[in-house]
């Protein structure tokens, strides 16, 4: 609380001088004033007193202590971004290939159906992506739950040593979601992969040493799906917004 900048606004509102609104908070011109100048700081009831005599008063409010968020956005910000685009690369033509399934027919015959999976960067690589310095050793993605994805899962996909190789074909939404909370290992390598059922707006960044476009979640899109992130960005912008002039 700048106590300077209150008796400024004060005598402005109230248009009455600093020694006159001193008068006729019953306080003396030079406690006033020595305030004014930080040569001395105000009990709490004694500016409630003079901000009083100018028809105003400051409503104080308790904020969580933001020190360790605080510290986590000062990283961000003086981190250098760093990004492996030979493993997202790879990602990228892995992710790409043509995945083939069977499917039922209503007559009970069995066909095939083919498509490629529906995905993009997610968490802390997209926002690497976007040139926030997260840590994202770990490539993360977030893949649209289908036919093509229950494939790509079920034929690449190793996951950790407690619970080895997992089908996808017949596990609900919830169920692989569950077997993927983990880091997933395999063909495709390490990878955090998030299901969802809809997926969210993708946009496409060219990576400074990639020749193919990125598909990348957009930052908001991030940030609705990570609290932890969410967290980070939000705290970003405050302190952004209370810098400008």
């Amino acid at each position: 609380m700048d106590v300077r900048e209150l008796l400024v606004e004060a005598c402005e509102r109230a248009q009455v001088s600093q020694g006159e609104l001193a008068r006729r908070a019953g306080t003396s011109p030079s406690v006033v004033s020595a305030w004014a100048c930080g040569r001395m700081s105000p009990s709490v009831s004694s500016l409630t007193r003079v901000l009083a005599a100018a028809g105003l008063q400051v409503r104080a409010a308790l904020e969580p202590l933001l020190a360790d968020l605080d510290a986590r956005v000062d990283e961000v910000l003086a981190g250098t971004c760093v990004v492996d685009h030979a493993a997202l690369a790879a990602v990228v033509s892995k992710a790409g290939a043509e995945q083939r399934w069977g499917v039922e027919s209503e007559d009970g015959t069995v066909g095939h159906d083919t498509g490629v999976i529906t995905w993009a960067f997610d968490g802390a690589t997209a926002l690497a992506l976007h040139g926030l310095a997260f840590p994202q050793d770990v490539p993360a993605i977030c893949v649209l739950f289908d036919g093509a994805a229950q494939s790509w899962l079920t034929k690449g996909m190793v996951l950790s040593t407690t619970r080895g190789r997992v089908s996808f074909w017949d596990a609900t939404f919830e169920e692989a979601r569950e077997n993927l909370r983990d880091i997933s290992v395999g063909r495709y390598g390490m990878l955090l992969i998030r299901l969802v059922e809809r997926m969210p707006p993708v946009v496409l960044l060219r990576g400074d040493r990639v020749e193919q476009t990125l598909p990348t979640l957009p930052v908001d899109a991030v940030e609705a799906a990570h609290p932890a992130l969410a967290e980070v960005l939000c705290r970003m912008r405050t302190r952004r917004s209370d810098e400008q002039p």
